[in-house]
């Protein structure tokens, strides 16, 4: 992951870093990687249920949360 940031940053910074260096680094194997399918199931799978009770900055939180998540193309 910290290689990946590094190479992301150099070619923003629009450095050579040479052809030894892929342009993209994922270190798990294909059959690891988490589709953005699966991750968002799981990042809504942690959001707590949804209270009434709360306060209206806490709904208000809940539901940029929620809606963050639930976006198209997300």
């Amino acid at each position: 992951m910290a290689v990946s940031f590094f190479v992301h940053a150099t070619r923003e910074a629009d450095w050579d870093v040479g052809q030894f260096i892929p342009a993209t680094v994922n270190p798990l194997p294909q059959n690891a990687r988490m589709t953005a399918e699966k991750y968002q199931t799981a990042m809504l799978a942690r959001l707590p249920p949804f209270e009434d009770s709360w306060s209206e900055e806490l709904k208000l939180a809940w539901f940029t949360a929620f809606n963050k998540l639930t976006a198209p193309g997300k």
